[in-house]
């Protein structure tokens, strides 16, 4: 059921509003907590946003970086520029810098319920709002300051105006490009809007669709002019762009997404085996539902996005779950009708009209059991909350007001902005190419210990170090840490 118009039920605004309510609840109980282990990423934002401010311009003041380590050194500049005016104002710990991540994950919960409300009906769109908010903030989406919530509501705006009633014209073909470039440069994955924009006008059946192209061609030149930028970035690996590895790349995410995508559907109970059978119900009416959405034919962008962005994924170097993000509110809509299917017959022998109701109300209870689950768990492992964290970083801040150092850690971009000490990633490498990055950098010190992060990124570092006395001294021995120095080559060592 789409609608020929534009205006905003006052109900349907109200029915959204309620459903943002557990999304909320969940960002309220994870508000003190600190970044996780794994959400470093947030530091380079804000040091990007600091090196704006001061003139430098789109780099990460102090990270040291190495084309051996897959961490880039320079920032995606959305989030970084949309941060400037909070760091500038509030400075780089501020509550504000949260805040600003909440906001826009409200804003892109607000335009899935306008689109799904527009195009499939009232109760649909509280009950998609429910389980993306949700499903979004199970996984912490709130909880560091990263760019996949602005990058989400700014991808669910391109698809609710190309999918927007009436013909195309160039003042929406023009908004439409402003805001895929905004997209693109919170997440490189957003370039998945130039395949799906130009697939969606191929098969939409208005007749000026030709405008669709327009975003298009300037998506297109856009990544032309910087390519040049983008062929210096160093290959994963000696084989990385192979075919046999892109077919390995594809079977491993194959594995690998399928139950990350159905984290859209949440895990409302208290038992593994149960979640599970609850799991495999609602793939089946996910199927379901996504057949009924096919079998209507309906052309619409959202359609051709879902198809380019999740071969987009099955062929990404790397895999998280917030890299799904976008395609919660499909996955959830399509659980919806699914659900709406099975429960219609129900529905007519109440004499209910409307279905949906029902499947609302189910979305609303999975939403709240699962809001109180969670609100229970252990908070994860983080980096800030840790003694020896903060020996580690208090150590190293004192030496460095004596006397500059560079430092080699497992976080180093979080190390720069606790500390103000230039930081490099480890590196897993040859123990010749190791060295050679040593001394290319002027690296002095290197911090070895779990600190909560898998062993892996240290154990061949650890190994190097083990096998060549001669080069490093241990500076400092903590129970959770070691600190090395770094030696010129012939003098004596440990």
């Amino acid at each position: 059921m789409t609608r020929t118009d534009l205006r905003v039920d006052w109900r349907d605004a109200a029915l959204v509003a309620l459903a943002f309510l557990p999304f909320l609840a969940l960002v309220a109980v994870h508000w003190r907590l600190a970044p996780a282990v794994w959400a470093g990423e947030y530091a380079q934002y804000i040091l990007g946003a600091k090196s704006l401010i001061s003139g430098q311009g789109f780099t990460t003041p102090g990270y040291i970086y190495s084309p051996y380590n897959p961490l880039s050194a320079h920032p995606r500049p959305g989030l970084t520029m949309a941060l400037v005016p909070i760091v500038a104002i509030f400075g780089t710990h501020s509550i504000m810098l949260k805040v600003t991540i909440v906001v826009m994950g409200l804003v892109f919960l607000a335009i899935v319920g306008f689109y799904v409300a527009h195009h499939e009906g009232r109760w649909y769109a509280p009950a998609v709002v429910l389980l993306t908010g949700v499903a979004v903030e199970v996984a912490y989406g709130t909880n560091a300051v990263l760019p996949d919530l602005g990058f989400c509501a700014l991808l669910w705006a391109v698809i609710a105006i190309a999918d927007a009633p009436g013909d195309p014209t160039w003042r929406r073909a023009a908004l439409i490009t402003v805001l895929g470039f905004a997209a693109m440069s919170f997440r490189l994955p957003g370039i998945a809007l130039l395949p799906a924009m130009l697939l969606f006008s191929v098969l939409e059946t208005r007749p000026a669709r030709l405008w669709f192209l327009a975003p298009v061609v300037c998506w297109l030149a856009a990544l032309l002019a910087a390519s040049s930028i983008l062929g210096k970035v160093a290959p994963l690996d000696e084989s990385s762009g192979s075919l046999d590895w892109l077919v390995r790349l594809f079977l491993a995410n194959l594995s690998q997404y399928p139950p990350l995508m159905l984290d859209a559907a949440l895990a409302p109970l208290s038992s593994n085996v149960g979640n599970t059978i609850f799991r495999a119900i609602a793939a089946v009416l996910t199927l379901v539902g996504l057949a009924r959405w096919i079998r209507e034919g309906r052309s619409t962008f959202a359609g051709a996005f879902s198809i380019i962005f999740t071969l987009l994924l099955l062929i990404a170097p790397t895999r998280d779950v917030r890299y799904v993000w976008p395609l919660y509110p499909l996955i959830a809509l399509w659980f919806a009708r699914g659900l709406t299917t099975v429960l219609a017959p129900l529905a007519r022998r109440l004499q209910w009209r409307e279905p949906e109701r029902l499947t609302l109300a189910a979305f609303a209870l999975i939403a709240i059991v699962t809001t109180v689950r969670v609100s229970g768990r252990s908070d994860p492992p983080t980096l800030l909350d840790r003694a020896d964290t903060q020996r580690v970083f208090a150590k190293l801040r004192d030496m460095h007001r004596t006397a500059p150092i560079r430092v080699m850690f497992a976080a180093p971009r979080i190390l720069t902005l606790e500390t103000g000490v230039p930081a490099m990633g480890t590196l897993q490498v040859p123990e010749r190419v190791l060295f050679a990055e040593l001394r290319r950098t002027r690296i002095t010190h290197i911090v070895l210990g779990s600190f909560g992060f898998p062993s892996q990124l240290t154990d061949s570092l650890t190994a190097a170090i083990g096998r060549n006395p001669e080069r490093f001294r241990a500076e400092e021995t903590d129970p959770a840490y070691t600190l090395w120095r770094v030696l010129p080559e012939g003098t004596p060592g440990r």
